[in-house]
């Protein structure tokens, strides 16, 4: 990674290694996602925040940035 650069990387619930048994492919997703960011912002060495997901986690990027997340790149 190129300097001053850092990467957090999740399972959604229900997915990877997370707990859960069910997907919503991107609807409930958004909001875990959203926790994520507000922890992200609260940390004074993170100044810009990027999204890249695959497959169900690019839907959950796109349904974040739809409904307000509009404080990411």
């Amino acid at each position: 990674l190129p300097h001053d650069m850092s990467v957090f990387a999740f399972d959604f619930a229900g997915a990877g290694q997370s707990e859960g048994k069910f997907l919503s492919l991107g609807h409930f997703e958004k909001d875990d996602l959203g926790t994520v960011v507000e922890y992200l912002k609260e940390h004074e060495r993170v100044t810009r925040i990027g999204l890249w997901g695959h497959s169900m986690g690019a839907c959950t990027c796109l349904l974040y940035a739809a409904n307000g997340g509009d404080q990411v790149a």
